[in-house]
């Protein structure tokens, strides 16, 4: 509780070493350990918070800590993907791919979090812009080497066609990606 205090009053760092010591008396705490993830993640230390919920992902948890940690394994990805986004979009995708796979393995088994429901859904969204900026820019990439092989062209644009297609996919209600899809 003291934990949790600490995080909501902005100290993330703090909550952090109070979990670590109350994880050092009790190791096999699954919950300690999900908690010193969450202080890492308040505290946009997600590399850690990631390496922590990844390895108790792969744990014997009771059925709503594991809910709980593949929410934040989707949490997480999601704002590492978010971090590279405009930088290097190639990079965000797997990022933003596996929030997505996260949130759906927490919706096979509670299929109506609401939460989990809505942050799916904002993943969706992202990728289907992420998808459709890939798309275009491997066609002006296309536009720019009128003189490649034949080949490389058509692998060019095979590869925007199946972006653009995933980004309907993704977002099947935008009249925008069925038209750039045409």
């Amino acid at each position: 509780r003291e934990a949790q205090k600490l995080i909501k009053e902005n100290q993330p760092a703090k909550a952090g070493e109070l979990l670590r010591a109350l994880s050092a008396k009790k190791p096999n705490d699954p919950w300690l350990v999900y908690d010193t993830a969450v202080a890492a993640y308040a505290a946009k230390d997600y590399e850690t918070a990631d390496k922590v919920w990844a390895q108790l992902a792969t744990t014997k948890l009771p059925g709503k800590l594991r809910d709980e940690v593949w929410a934040q394994i989707g949490n997480v990805s999601f704002r590492k993907g978010e971090l590279v986004e405009e930088a290097s979009p190639e990079e965000a995708l797997p990022k933003w791919e596996q929030s997505l796979e996260a949130y759906r393995v927490v919706l096979s088994t509670n299929p109506r979090d609401k939460e989990v429901l809505h942050n799916k859904h904002v993943v969706e969204l992202k990728l289907a812009r992420l998808h459709q900026k890939l798309a275009k820019k491997l066609l002006d990439q296309h536009h720019d080497e009128k003189q490649a092989p034949i080949e490389k062209q058509i692998e060019k644009l095979q590869a925007a066609l199946d972006h653009q297609e995933t980004a309907q996919k993704l977002d099947p209600k935008n009249e925008e990606l069925k038209k750039e899809t045409k």
